[in-house]
């Protein structure tokens, strides 16, 4: 008798004492041995079907063959997953071998043992590899599914308009390249707005809808300087360039989680311009009458047609739009800048920075034309420099906000 056979019969008989349960677990969570799919490998079929010869008149194959042990040791060494508790465990019964009789019908050395150990096997691959499949089913590919990303917010997934806690609307100005200034041949130009050159503000801002009016001023500093003072809409005007900075001083101060400040130069031509290269943003681009912005409509620009002078400010948004969705960004009140004046661009940086060293230190720069100008004075490149503490009946600002 052979070792392995001989091991077998002392557990069989051990077992027999003992009085263990005949039933033997798919499934065992304890188990070392590792073997993949729940079936070793078959190494000698011939192996497989060797089993050992009962003496002569026994009426009962006391053991099964080797092979047959060593797949029930691989079957209860078969490893679980984790969430093995999760899965109800089927057990396989099989009969005390003392109790399988001889099947008289089959050939000698063959009887229904073997025909168990074989349906035995199918029976682990195919529990085996139901599990798989449940567990590849049911765990990994809801897991993907289910899986939530955060959103991180970057310049480009954020919303093209927003409204503050004191309701100021801004609107989110592209990044891009534009021509500053006026062209040679530009009727009525300045020498102030040459030479032209291109200029790339590499970034996107956010800059008022409105010029900020008299009522959102009010809710800030605690006082309204304006003339027209009947209007709560209308742009906040007699306000110099410290009067601005104060505001945005104060609007930062309540943390809501902007960052505001005035516009630089070449910041706000970008967004008059929204992509034109006429003199205006508004109408066919070429010509201004009463009916596109707040002037003196009795002296067009070009070839419009003579209008009304309201000799006043009127209500923010009372005129079409510019491309970007900005508004009043040609009339009703000139608008304070961050930068120092200087005569001309000699010099100035062409990357959408605020001019803060060059020129005439006791000016500060304004744009966009107000009421009481002719059209002229409204065209995107034109240019205004004044001592910033005076204030004036035409004179008002809008906010700009920065995107981190």
């Amino acid at each position: 008798m052979s070792d392995a056979l001989r091991n077998a019969v002392n557990t069989k008989e051990t077992n027999q004492n003992r009085k263990v349960s005949p039933t033997v677990p798919i499934l065992n969570p304890s188990a070392e041995k590792t073997v993949k799919f729940g079936v070793e490998p078959i190494q000698d079929r011939q192996e497989l079907t060797r089993q050992a010869q009962p003496k002569k008149n026994e009426e009962t194959l006391k053991l099964p063959n080797e092979k047959w042990m060593e797949s029930q040791q691989t079957v209860q060494s078969q490893p679980q997953p984790a969430q093995i508790n999760k899965i109800k465990r089927d057990i396989i019964k099989v009969p005390p071998p003392n109790l399988v009789k001889k099947n008289p019908s089959m050939p000698k050395g063959k009887t229904g043992a073997n025909r168990n150990v074989w349906m035995g096997l199918v029976a682990v691959f195919l529990v085996g590899a139901t599990a798989i499949a449940y567990f590849t089913f049911d765990f990994s590919f809801p897991a993907k599914n289910l899986e939530s990303k955060p959103v991180i917010n970057t310049p480009s997934n954020l919303p093209n308009t927003f409204k503050n806690s004191i309701g100021m609307e801004f609107v989110k100005i592209p990044s891009g390249t534009f021509v500053m200034g006026s062209p040679t041949n530009e009727w009525q130009r300045d020498k102030s707005e040459s030479p032209q050159r291109e200029v790339s503000v590499g970034y996107e801002f956010y800059l008022g809808k409105f010029e900020v009016i008299q009522e959102e001023y009010q809710k800030i500093m605690g006082t309204n300087p304006s003339t027209f003072k009947d209007c709560p809409r209308c742009p906040v005007e007699n306000v110099n360039w410290s009067d601005a900075k104060e505001f945005i001083a104060k609007l930062n101060a309540k943390n809501d989680g902007y960052e505001y400040r005035l516009p630089n130069e070449a910041e706000w031509e970008h967004a008059a311009r929204a992509g034109t290269v006429t003199p205006f943003s508004i109408g066919d681009g070429n010509n201004l009458s009463s009916d596109l912005a707040n002037f003196d409509g009795r002296n067009p620009f070009r070839d419009a047609p003579k209008g009304r002078y309201l000799e006043r400010t009127t209500t923010v948004g009372s005129y079409p739009p510019n491309p970007f969705g900005l508004y009043d960004m040609n009339g009703n009140v000139w608008e304070w800048c961050e930068d120092i004046y200087q005569e001309n661009y000699n010099g100035l940086s062409t990357d959408g920075s605020a001019n803060l060293s060059l020129g005439n230190a006791n000016a500060r720069i304004l744009r966009g034309g107000s009421w009481i100008n002719i059209g002229n004075g409204l065209r995107s490149a034109v240019r205004l420099g004044l001592p910033p503490a005076n204030r004036l009946s035409y004179n008002g600002f809008r906010v700009a906000v920065i995107i981190k």
